[in-house]
């Protein structure tokens, strides 16, 4: 088990390596790496940091992320369907804070607990997923789609550009705050009017 900072190029040079595929990752630290496109399959990483890397079109399948931490990283287009999510959870859940997940597929997932903080889901399709207790605060969702999704508590303070359709998304416990709550009503037959009309 590799235990030391991994930064810059390194990992690049490490894919497809022996080191690599025949190596799980615990409490490392990914700063500025490339792994855009690359094939990073059936690994296993556990309460890693990933800081400024970029994981573009990165393929998954197999991987494992526990209680893994992501900030300031691009990961466009990424599948996250592919991954390997635990049925049951011994880690803390993924935190992504300041990502670009512009595209990213998350269809008919189960999620739970994980953060959004001031991420970019712009375009993102999170259609049919089930989503328990996520924290999509400070993010924005401009495009992102919610068809068929079932949301428990999870929490919108300060994201912008989400639209849910109200009357086929339940919304049991989730937080929104104004005036960006009031797009909830978008999905509705009513018209909203200005007092000051």
């Amino acid at each position: 088990m590799r235990d030391d900072p991994v930064e810059g190029d390194e990992l690049r040079d490490l894919i497809g390596t022996d080191e690599l595929d025949a190596s799980d990752y615990e409490s490392c630290t990914f700063v500025s790496c490339d792994f855009s496109g690359a094939a990073v399959e059936g690994r296993v990483f556990v309460e890693c940091s990933f800081r400024d890397c970029n994981l573009s079109g990165v393929k998954l399948r197999g991987t494992r992320f526990d209680g893994c931490t992501f900030v300031g990283c691009k990961l466009t287009g990424v599948d996250w369907t592919a991954l390997d999510w635990p049925t049951v959870q011994f880690y803390d859940p993924l935190r992504l804070e300041r990502c670009n997940l512009y595209g990213s597929f998350f269809v008919g997932l189960k999620l739970t607990g994980i953060v959004f903080e001031d991420c970019e889901l712009v375009d993102a399709d999170l259609s049919d997923t089930t989503l328990v207790g996520v924290d999509f605060g400070g993010s924005k969702l401009d495009g992102a789609r919610f068809g068929g999704a079932r949301l428990r508590d999870a929490r919108f303070l300060g994201s912008t550009g989400y639209s849910i359709d109200v009357r086929t998304t339940p919304l049991d416990g989730c937080t929104f705050d104004l005036p960006e709550a009031i797009h909830l009503l978008d999905s509705l037959p009513v018209t909203i009017a200005d007092p000051l009309d």
